[in-house]
């Protein structure tokens, strides 16, 4: 069955990077790792509290961990094994869990359905079978996509098939062989919220025709067209669309197999790419996996480990792993060397969004994109580039000098909660403010003084 009417949507603001390392469409199946390691401080707007301790063994789909504040937000064991170390950093915040694996401690067993009795389940029965099996914190509401919480019903939820950030795993990739899981997530999604927006992008005919009968909007343009708040930029009637909730595809699928198999899905299928990665792969792994494993080889020093997007990615180290909800990891060169003369090179490799370089006449040209910022943070020079990328149509300059004099009243006018936190404007301006990050850390703001 095809769906009849399908809304189309196109974001008019967007920017193609063209970035060396893309990923091999094949996906590697890799070894079981030895050790998981999952990363608590890296959850936002959260307060874990640990419900192990050193030396505890776990069973896969055990509680590690949850939120102080929401106790009923859940963190499972994503392996069987043995917890060896819990490392804190600063002020007792946990950075990290690492569990020694071992398959012979078994598995938590929740209860399993079938497609059928899916449908017969009410919402609050869907709610308990999340929250019990570790998979509600996947669910996050706009607009400071913080979890969602159980209590609220929202207008819709957001279910984007794939993410054109760049070097993100490939949508066709991931769903090919889980048509069955994909549609009972999606019908459980249907229990929680009166409307369910699945997404594609125009150009993937592939996941189009897979399930056809599922898409309720395609999305057109470059990064961040799939991002959750520009699709509810162009797909919202009311203000009250504002709360929507949205979840990652992949963690789509997953609910769908905790769902008809009772077991903690800890499978996931992860892209490793950067310049510096020697061969950029789709790899099938688990969660929590250390870099160590997932790369062949990892890069010498000078080197920048981004967990997820390269845009609105977490920065990590080398002793890092995918944790929650993360399924990429990029590496990309650290190094600060000044250039002689570099004004007057003619910048064939450097990437740029103004016509300053050579790279600007060969657009399709894959560059080595690095770390480094190739000059000094400035003041604003009021070139208006960042309004030019801005998917939401905000007007990123104004809104950074509101929020420079802690005018929130005034920031709120300028669109501040719109904020798709997408990375462009930081990534094209050339006096190097860090745009996003001030949007960001205004929203938490925000966010934490609503929950007082």
């Amino acid at each position: 069955m095809t769906t009849s009417i399908c809304k189309e949507i196109e974001v008019p603001n967007h920017y193609s990077l063209a970035l060396a390392g893309i990923p091999s469409d094949g996906i590697r199946d890799l070894d079981p790792p030895k050790q998981c390691v999952l990363c608590p401080s890296a959850i936002p707007f959260s307060k874990p509290k640990l419900a192990v301790k050193e030396g505890d063994a776990v069973q896969k789909g055990a509680v590690l961990f949850y939120d102080k504040a929401r106790p009923t937000i859940r963190y499972m064991a994503p392996v069987s094994g043995y917890v060896s170390a819990i490392e804190y950093g600063p002020r007792r915040v946990i950075d990290a869990i690492r569990i020694d694996v071992n398959d012979s401690l078994g598995v938590v067993e929740n209860p399993a359905h079938t497609e059928a009795s899916i449908q017969e389940l009410d919402r609050d029965m869907i709610v308990s079978l999340l929250e019990t099996g570790g998979l509600w914190r996947t669910l996050k509401a706009l607009p400071f996509r913080a979890i969602a919480s159980s209590s609220v019903v929202p207008p819709s939820i957001i279910v984007a098939l794939g993410d054109n950030e760049p070097h993100s795993p490939s949508a066709s990739s991931v769903l090919a062989g889980r048509d069955a899981e994909i549609r009972a997530g999606i019908l459980a999604l249907k229990k929680l919220a009166p409307t369910v927006h699945v997404v594609a992008h125009r150009s993937d005919t592939s996941t189009q025709h897979m399930l056809s009968d599922l898409i309720t909007v395609h999305a057109d343009g470059d990064f961040p067209s799939l991002d959750p708040g520009v699709i509810l930029h162009g797909i919202k009637q009311t203000s009250d669309d504002n709360s929507a909730w949205y979840v990652q595809y992949q963690d789509v699928i997953r609910m769908g197999q905790l769902l008809l198999t009772g077991e903690y899905p800890s499978e996931i299928v992860a892209v490793i790419s950067g310049p510096l990665v020697k061969k950029p792969e789709h790899i099938r792994t688990i969660e929590g996996v250390p870099y160590k494993h997932a790369l062949a080889q990892l890069p010498s020093a000078n080197a920048r480990y981004l967990s997820g997007g390269v845009y609105t990615g977490r920065l990590s180290t080398r002793e890092g792993s995918l944790s929650y909800s993360e399924y990429a990891v990029h590496v990309l060169s650290e190094r600060y060397e000044r250039e002689l003369l570099h004004f007057f090179m003619p910048g064939a490799q450097k990437p740029s969004y103004f016509r300053t370089f050579v790279s600007a006449l060969l657009p399709k040209k894959q560059s080595e994109a690095s770390a480094n910022l190739n000059g000094g943070v400035r003041a604003c020079i009021a070139c208006s580039a960042c309004p030019d990328v801005c998917p939401v149509g905000i007007l990123p300059q104004f809104l950074a000098k509101a929020l420079y004099n802690n005018d929130i009243e005034g920031a709120l006018d300028l669109g501040l909660l719109d904020c798709a936190e997408c990375g462009l404007c930081s990534h094209i301006c050339p006096s190097k403010i860090e745009l996003t990050a001030i949007f960001k850390e205004a929203k938490q703001r925000l966010y934490k003084e609503s929950m007082v």
